[in-house]
């Protein structure tokens, strides 16, 4: 008897630790799936649900960048619109591919799409995942600068702009003035840039101050030069010479003036913005977009940092015309969507003068040109002072709406980033790109001991 109370006793406990093994798994796998599920919603925002019946739902993606103001575009929206609710979809832009294939398969729903360039949706129109918006446009006024350029205007009914980027140089005006040097003015050239960048980079204590801010080497950045003498695509090949000259400046700001961060040094820390490296005050000067003067607004007043800056107008190349570069951020409906009116009356909002003003208020540039938007930006901000140098007059340089433009971004970004990296010289790199982009063969050119026309001339 005892020895069947043993084992009654055993096999009792037996089942009471399966159960406490059962109930720990059965806590693992929900907080597993809790981590999964988070880690998701960083990525997917889902405005409240919709309570009347009949109501519409648009799910629209974005890149994360634009995430509030897409937010603050759909909440006004859906005030306007009590039929109509707004599911944002915020994506990295590593995952726009992934969705978008995914709507075209059938296997995501999507009915409204953000990109970042007008380059960007081609690749979709082309896949037949995008909406002509023709049959809407024939009734709507619309109030744009220039914004779209490509070989092909084919694809122009198929996106609305809604925000343009605008650039200049952004500076620091307290190390301009403990330095005493002028503040840039306008007609200044890349020489001019470089030479104030050597002037303002030494030793101040124990800080090491640098003339001009330097980027990852994959950074884009690079490329800001070259655009303002009309550079856009590297599948042009003055376009391309025009990059490697634009790539052979920053190198010898870097390495020869030592004006900047070298690019070695910024490798890793991508995940740092570029505002963020400028507002720790010991950096001169940057170029970038409008978006950079909201970025620093904000995080001044975040931050209660006390600093002082301003902009000048985007330097040019001496002896080349000038352009303005400007991009559009544009806005899409997708073939497949189910509410195409719905659809179109939210790209309308945000492309229009309402949305317009949202942007403008916040302090973007929207696309919608009016003079009271123009005005409305203009009063949207107290620093910097210039604000009118976004708005320098020259012929626009924009990314351009043709197939295999993202292609050959990459390849010659990828080469161009060996060379700043000291890993391989600019003709290496310039040889590489041409073969890569299926150039036909020509004489040889030193990019490095030529300047710019002549090897275009040749």
């Amino acid at each position: 008897m005892l020895i069947l109370f043993c084992l009654r006793d055993l096999v009792g406990k037996v089942e009471i630790m399966k159960r406490i093994y059962g109930i720990f798994f059965l806590i693992f796998l929900l907080l597993l799936t809790g981590c999964e599920n988070n880690e998701k919603a960083q990525y997917y925002i889902q405005k409240e649900d919709a309570v009347a019946d009949g109501t519409v739902t648009l799910e629209v993606f974005a890149w994360e960048d634009e995430e509030e103001n897409l937010r603050i575009l759909s909440e006004a929206f859906m005030k306007e619109n009590a039929d109509i609710s707004i599911n944002m979809n915020i994506l990295p832009v590593s995952e726009y591919s992934q969705q978008m294939m995914g709507i075209k398969k059938g296997m995501q729903t999507g009915d409204v799409v953000l990109f970042s360039n007008i380059s960007e949706p081609v690749v979709w129109i082309e896949k037949d995942v995008l909406q002509d918006l023709a049959p809407w446009l024939e009734n709507t006024e619309e109030c744009y600068e220039t914004w779209y350029q490509g070989e092909d205007e084919k694809y122009i009914s198929y996106m609305r702009p809604y925000r343009k980027s605008k650039w200049a140089v952004y500076y620091n005006k307290d190390l301009f003035d403990q330095r005493g040097i002028p503040y840039p003015q306008s007609g200044w050239t890349w020489s001019d840039y470089a030479q104030t960048a050597e002037r303002l980079t030494g030793q101040v204590g124990l800080n090491r101050i640098y003339g001009s801010l330097s980027y990852a080497p994959d950074n884009k950045w690079w490329r800001v030069p070259a655009r303002t003498a009309g550079a856009n695509n590297p599948l042009n090949e003055k376009e391309l010479q025009l990059f490697m000259e634009a790539a052979k400046w920053c190198y010898e700001l870097t390495y020869d003036l030592k004006a900047q961060v070298p690019y070695k040094d910024r490798t890793g820390n991508s995940g740092i913005s570029g505002e963020e490296i400028f507002l720790e005050g010991n950096t001169g000067m940057f170029f970038s977009g409008d978006w950079s003067a909201a970025i620093l607004n904000e995080l001044i007043l975040e931050k209660k940092l006390d600093i002082s800056y301003d902009i000048a107008p985007m330097p040019r190349w001496e002896e080349e015309p000038f352009y303005s570069i400007s991009d559009a951020a544009v806005v899409a409906m997708t073939a497949s969507t189910a509410h195409k009116d719905e659809a179109y009356a939210f790209i309308q909002f945000i492309a229009g003068a309402e949305g317009a003003a949202l942007l403008a208020q916040r302090g973007y540039i929207p696309a919608w040109n009016s003079e009271e938007i123009r005005k409305l930006y203009l009063d949207s901000m107290t620093q910097p002072e210039h604000l009118e140098y976004f708005f320098v007059e020259g012929e626009v340089s924009s990314v351009p709406a043709n197939m295999g433009y993202a292609e050959a971004i990459d390849i010659m970004e990828d080469e161009i980033a060996f060379y700043l990296l000291q890993e391989q010289d600019l003709q290496k790199c310039m040889d590489n790109i041409r073969a890569a982009l299926k150039f036909p063969d020509t004489q040889e050119c030193n990019t490095q001991e030529c300047n710019t026309q002549e090897c275009m001339d040749e």
